[in-house]
């Protein structure tokens, strides 16, 4: 619910909306390109820093990018797919705030929850809690699919946007509210964890 699927789904149509005169398609290559480094950082990262330090930095900078782009819409004519910016120094606010999404949520809200799938559950339940996060994962991203045009069309790209930040923020909240750090620790600590809170 960061947005993500939007963002990988629709990268050509919010461009092509964004009023900036940077070419859609090429922007699109840029964004992809970003997406692929910050997953192979994400590698090295994962086991150097820790797992809920990368998933609270990456919800923070994701909420970040997310209500720049929002802001970024909301200022926009309303209902113009042309370029509409009086200062075309601005055109590359749209490109370098999803290339930052991307990045931050490929550095932590990517692929850091699956490896917590194991190492949250005990052998027993890991394929359930698999199966049950698996599911739950990909209803979502279905639905934010699904609706993301018809959402932002009727109720404005900023509006969702704005959404996926918030949704971010309550996230980071949630982590640090909720989520143990599980690296180096065995399932003993990590249960024992769950069972003082």
């Amino acid at each position: 619910m960061t947005g993500v699927e939007a963002v990988l789904v629709y990268t050509v149509d919010i461009f092509q909306h964004s009023g900036s005169a940077l070419d859609p398609n090429t922007s699109v290559i840029f964004v992809g390109a970003l997406q692929v480094i910050a997953t192979l950082l994400s590698a090295l990262f994962v086991d150097k820093a820790g797992r809920r330090i990368l998933l609270l930095i990456s919800s923070i900078g994701s909420a970040f990018s997310m209500g720049v782009l929002g802001l970024w819409f909301y200022f926009k004519v309303p209902d113009s797919n042309v370029h509409v910016h009086e200062n075309d120094a601005l055109d590359w606010i749209p490109l370098v705030t999803l290339g930052v999404f991307i990045i931050f949520f490929a550095l932590g809200l990517g692929p850091v929850p699956f490896i917590m799938i194991t190492e949250l559950n005990n052998t027993k339940m890991i394929g359930i809690a698999s199966a049950i996060c698996t599911t739950f994962n990909w209803t979502f991203a279905y639905l934010v699919t699904k609706y993301f045009l018809l959402l932002a069309h009727s109720l404005g790209f900023h509006f969702l946007f704005w959404c996926f930040a918030t949704l971010s923020v309550i996230g980071a909240i949630f982590i640090f509210i909720f989520v143990p750090e599980t690296k180096g620790k065995s399932m003993d600590e990590i249960q024992r964890y769950f069972k003082a809170i």
